[in-house]
């Protein structure tokens, strides 16, 4: 265990945890260590990251995999997309670390022309999200100037993170992929968007590949930990996730099943025409400069936040709960804007269905059967504009991370998609954090062994499309819906 024992930081936008792993006989052997909820906080009137919280806990979890199992060779965190803070020339926080659902980038993608929004997906091939890198900064720019101008350095949340850990500011490129600011074409910072954003190129470390060693931890660490590297994993979670995503064949499809639900593709290219800008498709950084194309969906959050509402319900329940309500009686676009941070999840479901003249959902089943179905439409929606692009349909999806042991919503995909649906692994961006360092030591051969040992260690299960499955008869339904809240 010892020569091949490294740990992975898997940070979520609604919980961490430390991960540890090792081989055994050359498949991965992995036992969560340390986990810890990740809430937004309130600063200054804008929801942040508790980064400091996260940090401690960071080193809590380190700790127990030192009493637990020994001194792990390496260390490296992934988390979510696009949020970033500035340090100044002494690695000290210049502004609150804004966490992406906050409200200050409102407006700014629709200052965007048609023409100039050409430019912008021609040079980054990056879909256009309102909460995006790029209007991030643009806000700071004219809400808070003064922290561009004392800053030294910009670091997104893992590479902040991974320079707490080492000493060392560093840029990863999968994460760095996703921020609308990186050409595509050469996988470095972009100066006219950073010009676009106002941000000083000065602040922009050089993007690094996964597997980048950045050398031994800080002393602070090593108190902890003693001497342990630590290492660029795909920061981005989804990178990590399709990584160690044991994909059927080449025609397969990935969804990332979590707080956010991405669905895509792997391939050597990216796809910045117009019809891929037409559907908002966007091809982001993975391992071995291949790239990601997919799309993202709203995914889990919105069963989540009812979850939270329904205090005495956990998610489990809710499923059970769907099981049992009637089908199709009522559904949403789950990414209409209106879902991504509403004061009451359940309240503007409600709303939603009230003046499209639907049934409003009132039990338990009935708000989680609303959402499960919807997203069932929404990822056979996506399926088909990704198929589209790529020319060639998918002959199966792999549906990994924690929404892949939801298995009513595995059926419900197979069913609105007809595909064949294979559920597994769930903790794919730990493996994917894991077995890049392992591969990074030496003791994986490749991507493609890495791969092959997951889905030998790993339980998968496969849902086959339902022949009498109702969804056929919905579809025009959800698609008007779509229409009308996407317009």
């Amino acid at each position: 265990m010892k020569e091949s024992l490294i740990c992975a930081v898997d940070l979520g936008a609604s919980s961490g945890r430390l991960i540890v792993g090792w081989l055994e006989e050359g498949l991965p052997v992995i036992r969560e260590v340390h986990r810890f909820e990740n809430a937004l906080v309130n600063k200054n009137g804008h929801d942040c990251w508790d980064l400091e919280g996260l940090y401690q806990n960071i080193r809590i979890g380190l700790e127990k995999t030192v009493r637990g199992y020994g001194t792990p060779k390496s260390v490296s965190v992934d988390s979510w997309a696009v949020d970033f803070v500035l340090v100044d020339k002494e690695g000290e926080l210049v502004c609150p670390p804004v966490a992406y659902r906050d409200s200050r980038t409102e407006g700014y993608l629709d200052k965007l022309s048609d023409k100039e929004k050409a430019g912008v997906y021609r040079r980054t091939a990056i879909q256009f999200l309102p909460f995006n890198t790029l209007y991030q900064l643009q806000a700071i720019s004219d809400q808070n100037p003064e922290w561009l101008e004392d800053a030294d350095c910009f670091l997104m949340i893992p590479d902040y993170l991974n320079y707490r850990l080492s000493g060392v500011r560093s840029s990863e490129y999968t994460n760095a992929s996703t921020t609308q600011l990186l050409h595509a074409a050469n996988a470095d910072w972009d100066d006219e968007l950073l010009y676009m954003a106002k941000a000083p190129t000065r602040l922009f470390p050089k993007p690094q590949l996964p597997g980048t060693n950045l050398g031994l931890v800080t002393d602070s660490i090593a108190t902890v930990t003693g001497r342990t590297s630590v290492i660029l994993a795909p920061s981005h979670d989804t990178a990590a996730s399709v990584a160690a995503s044991p994909l059927a064949g080449e025609n397969s499809f990935f969804l990332s099943s979590g707080t956010w639900s991405l669905m895509g593709f792997e391939s050597d290219d990216y796809f910045n025409d117009e019809q891929a800008l037409g559907f908002n498709i966007t091809s982001e950084g993975g391992i071995n400069r291949r790239f990601r194309v997919l799309k993202n969906i709203m995914g889990l959050w919105l069963i989540q936040r009812v979850s939270k509402e329904l205090t005495d319900t956990d998610f489990s329940q809710l499923v059970e709960a769907a099981e049992g309500a009637m089908p199709f009686r009522s559904l949403i676009n789950p990414n209409d804007d209106r879902f991504l941070n509403p004061a009451s999840m359940i309240a503007e479901i409600q709303s939603y269905c009230r003046e499209t003249g639907q049934p409003v959902p009132e039990t338990e089943g009935q708000l989680a059967r609303c959402i499960f179905e919807s997203l069932a439409f929404l990822y056979a929606r996506v399926a088909q504009e990704l198929a589209t692009v790529r020319g060639i349909m998918p002959d199966s999806i792999n549906v990994f991370g924690g929404g892949c042991q939801n298995e009513l919503l595995n059926q419900m995909c197979a069913d609105a998609c007809n595909l064949q649906v294979v559920a597994g692994p769930v903790e794919a961006s730990s493996l994917g954090n894991l077995i890049n360092q392992w591969i990074t030591h030496g003791q994986l051969e490749s991507l493609e062994a890495a791969r092959s040992a997951i889905a030998k260690s790993n339980d998968l299960t496969t849902f086959y499309p339902d022949a009498i499955s109702s969804f056929e008869s919905q579809r025009s339904r959800f698609n008007e819906l779509f229409a009308r809240s996407s317009s």
